[in-house]
């Protein structure tokens, strides 16, 4: 669950990027002088916050997918270490 949950953030946050890029563009392109209006808040503004969850949400799932890939196996090997070296201290 932990490497999807990362993949998806990862991609969500890509499309989104690409979504408020390309909102961004348009709304650059149509509005020249003279032409019709189009009221841009909220789509600009709706981008916007998705942009901005995603690109906070990140920055948590690399860290819960790091500690899972390098401090528990750590922790684990450590406790595996302990274990054998108790076991065999008993029996000698």
């Amino acid at each position: 669950m932990i490497y999807a949950a990362s993949d998806y953030i990862a991609w969500r946050k890509r499309v989104t990027n690409y979504y408020s890029e390309n909102v961004r563009t348009f709304f650059k392109r149509v509005k020249e002088p003279g032409e019709f209006q189009i009221n841009d808040e909220p789509l600009v503004e709706n981008a916007e916050k998705r942009e901005r969850f995603w690109k906070g949400v990140s920055p948590i799932a690399s860290i819960i997918r790091a500690a899972f890939d390098f401090v528990l196996p750590l922790l684990v090997s450590a406790y595996a270490i302990y274990l054998l070296i108790n076991l065999a201290g008993k029996k000698v």
